[in-house]
């Protein structure tokens, strides 16, 4: 196996992660966010993650042989409320279909919280949408800490 290198998003990945942040959408929408899998979302993904890369947050990819094959977008919210723990706000882990289950998101997550414990969080807050989501984060030491309620009006 080639070797998986771990950088932070870069201007040139723009396309790379542009579409697949599209196909992320695409699955957490199919199970059950309400975020639309649409361009702009996907766009919405990318100024987000080079907004929050730009600080030195910890939104990063994981390239083998050049390509992009898994990223993390995680942040912080400026204006956040005051919290006992400072929170990084994880909006999302992929991995392409061809790379998955083989560690890629656990190897992303614990460099990721590596660079946000260094940069002042306490925690970081996700959400899965789907029991593999569950156990992916379940695995890389998330807890469920509360109940995401809906009313639909």
């Amino acid at each position: 196996m080639s070797e998986l290198v771990l950088r932070p998003w870069e201007p040139t990945d723009h396309d790379g992660i542009v579409g697949q942040a599209y196909d992320c959408l695409a699955e957490l929408h199919a199970a059950g966010s309400d975020l639309l899998p649409t361009l702009d979302n996907a766009e919405r993904f990318w100024r987000i993650g080079m907004h929050w890369t730009t600080a030195g947050d910890p939104t990063l990819c994981a390239t083998l042989d050049d390509r992009i094959v898994a990223w993390v977008l995680w942040g912080g919210i400026e204006g956040d409320f005051q919290r006992a723990l400072r929170v990084c706000h994880g909006h999302g882990t992929y991995v392409v279909p061809t790379e998955r289950r083989r560690g890629i998101a656990s190897v992303l997550r614990r460099a990721a919280g590596v660079i946000a414990k260094r940069r002042g969080y306490g925690k970081v807050v996700g959400t899965m949408y789907d029991e593999p989501g569950r156990a992916s984060g379940t695995a890389a030491g998330f807890v469920a800490v509360a109940t995401q309620m809906e009313w639909v009006l």
